[in-house]
């Protein structure tokens, strides 16, 4: 049974200097003075109440530290605080927790009756941030699919109004023996190339936003090379699926037709 006590208390008690090894009693508990504890700095408290008028009148009055442990001993309350419980199996981990609660309670004498012993299984809170983790994974997955489904909308877009813009170009291709699968593959590359440019500026920025919000969380975040390569392929991805329409209609286009276009 030891206690801290500050300068305050240390100079009602004791003479300066002989403080540590005497003893003191709390409650008629005799504790041992191991050491003297001191502000790093000294403040002016702006009292504007009662409580805060008792509360600066206890800590002015000297302040005595005791362990943790040691507490229920002023207080007459010899209760664990804490217990520890190991299970023969991961299966019966909740079942012994509660049962070790369920004895725990029975012992308890308490005059308000609020005191009740709980049990916490890891494995159950484990289960919880399994699933929370799983319910923001498909909403990412979700947001991810929609971003992507705009980004393909506007992929097509541009190699449609490319297709427009150059029919007359394309005419002049067909005309000079150009077949149907060259101009589709021109078209098919160039949405592909447009997509995974995009792709190579969102990776960039993902690198360098994920170590700048895991210096900001105290976490060592750092992209994967796998993560990175499925990035890449989903853009092409998008750029050729998006653009196969652009394309085909490129290719389906009357040379005719596409050199009396203005």
């Amino acid at each position: 049974k030891v206690v801290l006590i500050d300068e305050t208390a240390s100079s009602n008690f004791f003479e300066k200097g002989e403080e540590i090894g005497k003893v003191i009693e709390i409650k008629g508990e005799p504790f041992t003075v191991v050491g003297v504890i001191k502000k790093t700095e000294e403040f002016e408290p702006v009292i504007n109440s009662r409580e805060e008028y008792y509360t600066y009148y206890n800590e002015s009055s000297g302040m005595v530290l005791v362990p943790d442990s040691t507490w229920p001993i002023i207080y007459r309350y010899d209760e664990p605080q804490l217990v520890s419980v190991k299970a023969t199996s991961p299966e019966s981990m909740s079942a012994a927790g509660k049962k070790t609660a369920e004895i725990l309670n029975e012992s308890i004498v308490s005059a308000t009756g609020d005191i009740k012993y709980k049990a916490r299984d890891m494995m159950e809170k484990a289960k919880d941030l399994q699933q929370i983790s799983e319910s923001t994974n498909r909403q990412l997955l979700w947001i991810a699919s929609i971003s992507l489904l705009v980004g393909g909308i506007g992929v097509m877009n541009i190699m449609l109004v490319s297709v427009t813009e150059r029919t007359r170009e394309i005419g002049i291709r067909k005309s000079l023996g150009a077949k149907k699968r060259t101009i589709m593959q021109q078209f098919v590359i160039e949405a592909a190339v447009t997509s995974s440019i995009g792709g190579v500026i969102g990776i960039i920025l993902g690198c360098v936003l994920t170590g700048a919000i895991g210096t900001l969380m105290g976490m060592t975040a750092v992209p994967t090379a796998g993560s990175i390569l499925l990035s890449f392929s989903v853009s092409v991805g998008i750029g050729l699926l998006f653009g196969y329409m652009p394309a085909s209609r490129a290719a389906r286009l009357n040379p005719i037709d596409a050199l009396r276009s203005e």
